[in-house]
């Protein structure tokens, strides 16, 4: 159909106005900033610079956007800013800006240059929540790397074995394998022999039931040196809770073993000593009741066999002298560390009820702590 001359002006018109109509509603409604540019002065910016940035539309436009770059951006912005001028375009920059209430926002920008009009068309997303998650995950990473511990994920698959995906370097200063030699393997290889220990049942049944794992492991090293392995293994659950991981901290523990067994072996001569002396001795706390006797205090008063951690300040007394020494036993502790108890009273013998008259002597050692001595008179 023939248009004549005003109306194919009439459809342009029409045309245009619409475009202008759908320019200005994706100009208002982006998410990202939208600006134009005269050199480096904002002369057109969309809402969502006010959004990002907290200033009103009339406090940033006409004024340089070097106005809210971050000081220490300034540089790395000119030198963005003068690439853009020679080679028209820019992609893929990011700066920091300070908004109005002094919060940093971190913008990636892509723009062009109009070297006509010294105009630069320009679109930046706010990448803030982005960049603080790079740089925790990160910080997390060092502190996984630096951490004195072997740190050991696996994948949660019984399917696949539980497969290594990542070591630290303290686990392969520990073991002695290198990362390449682990990842994709299960741990158990550093269990050599001693694949039937009794933890490691209670391990497995934790893995298959995603439950968080507490125990020492016997391994051995790549040069086939054995150690004590404190093992702690925590499962990793997703967004819809499912076990995808497990994370394992662990360290050498086995100095600290040696050191409990030695103390273990001391305390057992020790006891050994004390239950062929012929005097009783006691440990007791500040309320008196008993941690350790030995062999002549419990034939004292008639309780061989008896557990130990049943026996109470007041055990075998005569009730008639407990009043008293009840009062002097707190005479006593109020003294403090170094304070010296004694007492003759009575134990009545609980297998043949006779009174045995006996001298005590005790020492605080420390706030709650004391040693005492049993002498039969």
């Amino acid at each position: 159909m023939y248009m004549s001359g005003l109306e194919q002006l009439k459809e342009l018109s029409k045309y245009l106005s619409n475009l202008e109509s759908e320019l200005s509603c994706f100009w208002q409604l982006s998410p990202s900033l939208l600006c134009l540019t005269k050199k480096t002065t904002l002369t057109k910016i969309n809402p969502a610079w006010s959004k990002t940035l907290g200033y009103s539309l009339e406090e940033l436009k006409n004024r340089s956007f070097f106005d809210f770059v971050h000081p220490e951006d300034i540089k790395k912005t000119t030198d963005a800013y003068n690439e853009l001028v020679t080679d028209k375009k820019i992609v893929n920059f990011t700066n920091r800006y300070i908004r109005k209430d002094g919060k940093i926002v971190h913008l990636n920008w892509n723009g062009s240059y109009d070297a006509n009009t010294e105009s630069i068309y320009a679109v930046a997303q706010d990448v803030s929540e982005e960049i603080t998650l790079k740089e925790h995950l990160l910080l997390n990473r060092k502190a996984i790397e630096y951490n004195g511990n072997c740190v050991v994920i696996a994948e949660a698959s019984k399917e696949k074995d539980y497969p290594v995906v990542y070591v630290n370097p303290a686990f392969e200063s520990t073991t002695g394998y290198s990362k390449e030699e682990v990842i994709g393997k299960n741990c158990r290889f550093l269990q050599g022999n001693l694949k039937n220990q009794l933890v490691l049942k209670r391990l497995r049944e934790c893995l298959i039931s995603h439950e968080r794992f507490e125990g020492v492991v016997i391994n051995f090293r790549k040069n086939g040196e054995m150690f004590y392995n404190k093992t702690v293994i925590s499962p990793i659950f997703n967004e819809n809770g499912i076990c995808t991981h497990y994370v394992s901290s662990q360290y050498d523990a086995t100095k600290e073993i040696h050191q409990i067994k030695s103390m273990l072996e001391s305390e057992q001569r020790m006891k050994s000593i004390l239950n062929v002396l012929p005097i009783g001795v006691f440990l007791a706390n500040k309320n008196g009741d008993k941690r350790y006797v030995n062999q002549k205090w419990l034939e004292f008063v008639g309780l061989e066999g008896t557990q130990q951690d049943t026996l109470t300040w007041d055990t075998a007394l005569r009730p008639e002298d407990i009043p008293e020494l009840r009062d002097k036993w707190e005479i006593f502790i109020n003294q403090g560390k170094g304070a010296v108890f004694t007492s003759q009273h009575y134990y009545i013998n609980q297998k043949t009820k006779e009174n045995i008259a006996v001298k005590v002597t005790a020492n605080m050692v420390d706030d709650n702590s004391i040693i005492g001595y049993v002498e039969q008179l």
